[in-house]
């Protein structure tokens, strides 16, 4: 999984094999990866494995207070590992809309930013909401060494875009030049042309002046 992510330039491949490794290898019960849009105003669903029932389509959430640990978790720019959002602090307790969304309610879970050039750029929240089975240090970890696969390939990702625009734009520009070309070899053949003649003018000019002067 590890190889075909980085060897993907499709984001959204990418953070699919993520939560496929997550989920189906090493059986995490449910799998939510969020984007945040670029005014980091909202996040939204790219994946909520393990919650069938739920169409991701379309749906976001609040990125400010109302969406409570993971707002933490995307400002804080760090992992939380959560035993019991019960006795977590006001701050950490998602509100309305988040709070009723099923793939949100959950009482122990790891939630972890993907970060991207020092900015947070996404969140993945990891559960095992059916089993109850409690998740660990060891869970962290792993799940902060797919974060962290997947900034690395958002990361090339976006270089492979700045150099493909890079590429176009000096396409554009060549294509620009060589269709001026005839015009700007005619500009300097007559530039040329002037030159020369202000050169015999003034040669006129200086020889009128020596007879003047004699």
């Amino acid at each position: 999984i590890s190889s075909k992510i980085q060897k993907s330039v499709d984001l959204d491949e990418v953070l699919y094999l993520c939560a496929e490794g997550l989920h189906d290898v090493l059986g995490y019960e449910r799998v939510n990866i969020f984007m945040a849009d670029k005014d980091r105003s909202s996040l939204s669903f790219i994946t909520a494995t393990g919650s069938d029932d739920f169409n991701i389509r379309g749906v976001s959430i609040p990125l400010d207070a109302r969406s409570g640990v993971l707002f933490k978790c995307f400002q804080d720019k760090r992992s939380y590992l959560v035993d019991d959002i019960a006795v977590m602090p006001e701050e950490f307790q998602m509100q309305p809309p988040c709070r009723d969304m099923a793939p949100l309610r959950s009482s122990s879970f790891v939630v972890c930013p993907i970060v991207v050039k020092g900015e947070s750029v996404g969140i993945f929240a990891i559960d095992n909401k059916f089993s109850h089975r409690r998740l660990n240090d060891t869970d962290v970890d792993t799940i902060k060494l797919f974060s962290d696969q997947a900034a690395s390939a958002i990361n090339k990702i976006n270089l492979l875009r700045a150099i493909d625009t890079l590429i176009r734009e000096l396409d554009r520009s060549f294509s620009e030049i060589l269709k001026t070309q005839p015009e700007c070899i005619r500009h300097i053949f007559n530039m040329k042309g002037a030159v020369d003649s202000v050169n015999e003018n003034s040669s006129h000019i200086a020889e009128a002046a020596e007879g003047v002067m004699r």
